[in-house]
This record gives C-alpha cells, structure tokens and sequence, in this order.
C-alpha cells in the first residue's frame, strides 16, 4: 500500500490460515530506503462456527407451582442456563417472539440468563451462541415454557351492597385477583382456581379471611383494600 496522510491502508489479497499470525509492517520510501519492521501484532483467524449450546433450561427457582419441573411458571422474568463454549454471547429466541433480551456471555462453560420481562403465554426457546471471532452456531434443542399468572377468585359477605374488594393489580369484586408477590399458590397447580373470601361488617371493617388461601390472609389484607 501507499502511504496517504501519514497512515496506511492495506487489504490483503492473500488468505490468511485458520491460525495465530503476527503482522509487522515496513515502508520503503520513494528512493528505494527499507525502514525496519514494525512492532508485531497478533491476530488470530478463526472462521469456524461454534457448536450448538445447550438447551435452555428452566432454573428450579424460576419454575413456580406445584412442581419445579414442569416448565409452567407464573414468573415473567424467567431464568435459563445451560452449556455454551467460554467466551461466546449466548441469545435465547423464542419462535413467533424473535430473539429476547437480555443475551448473555458464556463463562465456565455455562450461561445463566434472567429475561425481560414477558407476557402470559406459551413460548419455544432455542438457544444460540457466537464466538468472539463473531461466528454463529446452530440453534440448541427446543424447550416449551407456559408462563401463567394464577388467579384468586374473590368473593366478599357482610356489608355487599356497599363494599368492594380492589387491589393494586385487581378488579372490583366480584372478579379476579392476580396472585400478590406474597404468593398464595405455593400448594397449587397455576392452572388451579383458588378461591379467597373476605367478610366485613356494616362499618366496611374487614373481619376474617376464608377458603384456600385464608392462611395468608395477614399478608394479603396489606394489598387488597376494602372501600365503602
């Protein structure tokens, strides 16, 4: 290459092996003087892909509900690891989605991803991994995950023509209630229906709890309000 404003510019025309190199330079004026090669650099050519990281699997401590192993989960900011080669951006998609946020960096041979938060649905999650040549690899195995918010049927006695039962997240009784963060579903399956009664007197002063989760009622009476 020419020298042009005090720097080079030079593509090889030549194919470098899949290896280690270490490129020096040295210039050659216009009378025919040779300078000394220039310090070394080192690169490495690596054009192959990677190989398909592992299947995404679900962390038990993200698979709420009756079981911890059966992919159906209510938390919507779901936690996935699995096996990858160190040093490669791990990104998980999920068909009909695209790919989700955030992608990872394998380390020890694993990823461990939390996502973004997602919606109530049915999801297929493959994996993909990249190295840091920028190669990508092939999709991982397939795993189904159904994230399903369960919900508190709620029913009110006493004082009804005058009271409602609201939350935060709810819907004036009668109707449904999503699970609060103190979560009352620990014992049930997310596609059970779990009941709570709440009853008041005529002053609209809440009085007890009952049904399922009427063991929780103590935490529960700090997010759902009674309003006469």
């Amino acid at each position: 290459g020419t020298c042009s404003g005090g720097g080079f510019d030079i593509t090889l025309s030549s194919t470098l092996s899949e290896t280690s190199h270490n490129i020096s330079a040295q210039q050659v004026d216009a009378a025919g003087n040779s300078s000394g090669d220039s310090g070394a650099l080192g690169i490495s050519i690596d054009t192959s892909a990677p190989g398909a990281p592992g299947t995404p699997d679900l962390a038990d401590g993200s698979d709420t509900g009756a079981s911890n192993s059966d992919n159906i989960t209510s938390d919507t900011t779901p936690q996935f690891v699995g096996a990858c080669e160190d040093g490669s951006t791990v990104t998980i998609n999920a068909a009909g989605f695209g790919d989700l946020s955030p992608t990872g960096t394998c380390s020890g041979g694993v990823y461990d991803i939390t996502l973004n938060a997602l919606s109530e649905d049915s999801y297929d999650l493959t994996a993909e991994q990249s190295d840091t040549a920028g190669n990508s690899g092939p999709d991982s195995g397939l795993l189904e995950v159904r994230i399903e918010i369960p919900t508190l049927t709620i029913s009110l006695s006493g004082n009804t023509g005058a009271d409602s039962v609201t939350s935060t997240g709810g819907s004036a009784n009668p109707g449904d209630l999503s699970c609060p963060s103190v979560r009352c579903d620990v014992t049930y399956a997310l596609d059970d229906n779990v009941t709570l009664n709440v009853s008041v007197d005529a002053a609209s002063t809440f009085q007890a709890w009952s049904g399922d989760c009427a063991a929780w009622g103590s935490s529960l009476s700090g997010i759902i309000t009674l309003n006469g």
